[in-house]
């Protein structure tokens, strides 16, 4: 799963319904209304399973929160390093899926206890949840990649 924005034709119907994200440049508006799409895709063939349409105000989580309803036992959900939260997570693990989410390598997840194969359990916990009393337990695979012609990045990886 993943989203992205593009452009629209530069009109007023498409800017209602829309809007225009602002721009750098100094002005109010950048030149073309955008649509938001949140989507889950077939890796292989690229079929698109599920979207979520909005305008571009609108955020990547709330559109992919909306995805769950397609997923189901047998599916290997994969999402891009935005998406690690609580109710999001707990969203898609009930629908059955199994998921593998990539995490900023700055995520503070802390080690609870360390398995032999040099992942860690850790505990993430919704923004609400501020005593922490309602934790959701992940593993955390962290890695890098070499000969890739760049300086070796660090990269992390979330399954339940």
């Amino acid at each position: 799963m993943d989203a992205t924005c593009w452009d629209v034709a530069d009109s007023p119907a498409n800017e209602a319904a829309f809007g225009r994200p602002g721009n750098s440049s100094g002005h109010d508006k950048s030149c073309f209304p955008q649509v938001r799409m949140a989507c889950l895709i077939e890796v292989g063939t690229h079929l698109v399973l599920d979207a979520e349409l909005a305008g571009c105000r609108t955020g990547e989580v709330t559109l992919v929160n909306r995805l769950p309803r397609s997923c189901g036992p047998g599916q290997l959900i994969l999402a891009d390093r935005e998406f690690l939260g609580v109710p999001l997570w707990r969203a898609f693990t009930s629908s059955g899926a199994d998921l593998l989410w990539r995490v900023p390598a700055n995520r503070v997840l802390p080690v609870d206890r360390m398995l032999r194969d040099g992942s860690w359990l850790s505990r993430i916990h919704a923004a609400g949840d501020r005593t922490h009393t309602d934790p959701v337990t992940v593993r955390v695979v962290a890695y890098q990649l070499h000969g890739t012609g760049r300086a070796a990045e660090d990269y992390r990886l979330v399954p339940p």
